[in-house]
């Protein structure tokens, strides 16, 4: 079980997509800015009040955005799988997983858009 905080990684990841993640507090209890288990809260419009949950360690569809719109490319191979960007410097993740269940190379390509997509954020300009 890991312990890692992944509220930088999230926000760095926002912030290379090109996503409004709001202001530091709501004034809605219910709409916490983080959440280990939902991830970040994002805008769903730019500025507008209305937001949602985004979570691309563990949501899959909000990964495959994350690889679209950064350009990312993935390779999977039998105990590890890697996210890179030729597009942003020298963007790369590699995580390694047991090879089975499926489930863990799944959650390991996940972590490896999330991280590459951090990395990208961290050497872009916060908005």
């Amino acid at each position: 079980m890991t312990t890692e905080n992944f509220r930088p990684l999230l926000e760095l990841a926002a912030r290379a997509a090109g996503i409004d993640v709001g202001p530091e507090d709501f004034t809605d209890e219910i709409d916490r800015k983080y959440s280990d288990a939902l991830g970040l809260w994002v805008r769903v419009w730019p500025g507008g009040p209305q937001g949602r949950w985004w979570n691309p360690r563990g949501n899959g569809d909000h990964a495959l955005r994350l690889v679209v719109r950064l350009q990312l490319h993935l390779g999977v191979q039998d105990a590890c799988t890697s996210a890179w960007s030729p597009y942003h410097g020298s963007s790369w993740s590699t995580e390694a997983f047991d090879g089975s269940p499926l489930a863990n190379a799944d959650s390991a390509t996940r972590l490896a858009i999330l991280r590459c997509a951090a990395k990208i954020g961290a050497r872009m300009e916060p908005t």
